[in-house]
């Protein structure tokens, strides 16, 4: 897990990485393909089998394409592309926005990137979103168990863990990597101290009925409890 590690702005974090990874992979498929092309054009085959040589070439040569696919994938910066589509559609300055961003608390895995800043969650995970912090009104830790199957054979079970975020408008999920989900959880309980915390099925059946007053209407439930109990 990376964390409150120095870290750049927009383009550093979310695109550069997947560019340098990129060059890594074109440069060595590259590579590889001329191997090929070049064993192929020497006739250096299997002894006795040139065959059976020139259709393992062929399949490498295949799998090293798609690798190669990949890493052009990556220059697209599709993620980078997405994120700043969001913030240039958002009524908030982008250089406000970019210096919440590196001020921020930053996790990274995989290329998947949450930053905790001191008005905005950053989620370029699953989905891409900017969630200004004083509009979250409720926060709770989650899990599901994912089934992994190989050619229709089931091989394994996933724990996915996620923290939601919700506000007036709707529920954010955050997929956790790699030991995430407490430590976000923790954060976000010291930047958004007026948030509640914890699921309860009374809470999610008010968030449910009251979105928009969801704080007037928890305020109102604990005072009825209140009195009931001072009775």
């Amino acid at each position: 897990m990376n964390t409150e590690r120095k870290h750049g702005g927009f383009f550093k974090e979310l695109y550069l990485p997947n560019l340098r990874l990129a060059a890594v992979i074109i440069a060595v498929n590259a590579v590889y393909i001329m191997a090929l092309i070049f064993i192929y054009r020497k006739g250096i085959f299997i002894t006795g089998y040139p065959d059976t040589s020139a259709f393992f070439l062929f399949i490498f040569g295949i799998i090293q394409a798609v690798f190669l696919a990949f890493g052009i994938k990556l220059i697209s910066g599709n993620s980078y592309r997405k994120f700043m589509k969001k913030i240039a559609g958002s009524s908030v300055d982008k250089q406000e926005l970019e210096n919440d961003f590196i001020n921020g608390i930053l996790l990274s895995y995989g290329g998947n990137v949450l930053c905790i800043g001191k008005k905005y969650v950053f989620n370029i995970c699953e989905e891409v979103s900017v969630i200004p912090i004083e509009n979250i009104v409720w926060v709770w830790q989650s899990k599901s168990f994912d089934k992994n199957y190989v050619y229709g054979i089931f091989t394994s079970v996933e724990k996915l863990e996620y923290v939601n975020i919700a506000t007036s408008e709707r529920i954010y999920r955050i997929r956790c990597h790699n030991g995430w989900e407490s430590y976000v959880y923790s954060v976000l309980a010291l930047a958004a101290p007026d948030a509640l915390f914890g699921y309860s099925k009374l809470v999610a059946e008010l968030y449910e009925k009251y979105p928009h007053n969801f704080k007037s209407a928890i305020l109102e439930f604990t005072d009825i409890a209140s009195e009931d109990g001072d009775e």
